[in-house]
């Protein structure tokens, strides 16, 4: 697309490109969600709004984004978060997808897996 900018030369531009700040896969107990951070760069020539939201295909109890919409001034960067867990023992894969408001074709999203392991008595 020629509006955008590759930062990484893979023949994708960046104009949703998002980059998750640690790991994709983390593990809590029962009950104790876990908070995923990531960043969405604007790779565009100009401010653009990005539509968010969550896929849950393993029913996590707690899947939850800090918001739903996200401003990002040209060649910028946001951070947004989500928590995810469960009180039930189990592996939760949730994806955050982010798409543009102004271009819908302009889209990212990434899964990150949650690993909830048995909370032990006191």
């Amino acid at each position: 697309n020629p509006d955008q900018i590759d930062s990484n030369n893979n023949g994708i531009g960046d104009a949703c490109e998002l980059r998750i700040s640690g790991v994709t896969t983390r593990m809590t107990t029962q009950k104790i969600p876990v908070t995923y951070e990531f960043d969405i760069f604007n790779g565009k020539n100009s401010t653009d709004t990005f539509s968010l939201y969550l896929d849950n295909p393993d029913n996590a109890e707690i899947a939850v984004l800090n918001q739903t919409t996200v401003v990002i001034p040209a060649l910028q960067t946001r951070r947004i978060a989500f928590e995810v867990g469960d009180s039930r023992i189990g592996n939760y894969s949730v994806s955050l997808n982010a798409i543009s408001q102004s271009n819908p074709q302009l889209n990212q999203s990434l899964t990150v897996t949650t690993i909830v392991k048995p909370a032990f008595a006191d």
